[in-house]
């Protein structure tokens, strides 16, 4: 099996999460995604940002907190020029918190393409859960039992939008 496939029956998928079972360090480690495409096809890991925690210890600066709480809902509310500008401090932070390798600081985030930072900006706040290719960031397996959804296989995904 690639790891592009999905498991085609239970068993597989069942044989697949016994080998993810392991050690409190693996599972620690298990955090951080690697092989993620971005759409620029550049591949990178990346560690999903535990945005509470980081309000919490201090890490995110304090006038960004209450923008980071209100952006990681499903209908962020509008902002102000001001708070434009603390956006794009935020999401530079953000980036660089969640791309692991290669490491970034936020400095380094604006000369990125854009395409790429809007992507991993979606991974950080939870939006985005499969990279530009379709493979789940998380490495969560699919069933091919439950990818067919009237007669459309896994894959045909662009025959839903017609």
């Amino acid at each position: 099996m690639s790891d592009l496939t999905p498991p085609s029956s239970e068993e597989e998928a069942a044989e697949n999460r016994a080998k993810l079972v392991g050690s409190k360090t693996a599972w620690k480690k298990a955090g951080v995604h690697t092989g993620v495409v971005l759409p620029s096809g550049f591949v990178i890991s990346v560690k999903i940002p535990n945005l509470p925690a980081l309000a919490e210890s201090g890490s995110i600066p304090n006038e960004l907190v209450d923008l980071a709480v209100a952006m990681q809902g499903d209908d962020p509310p509008p902002v102000d020029s001001d708070a434009l500008t603390k956006l794009s401090e935020l999401q530079s932070f953000l980036v660089s918190k969640t791309v692991v390798e290669p490491a970034i600081t936020p400095d380094e985030v604006s000369d990125l393409p854009a395409e790429d930072l809007q992507f991993i900006i979606e991974i950080a706040y939870r939006q985005r859960d499969v990279d530009a290719l379709g493979n789940q960031i998380s490495g969560l397996d699919k069933l091919a039992k439950y990818a067919t959804f009237r007669d459309v296989s896994y894959g045909d995904e662009a025959l839903l939008d017609a």
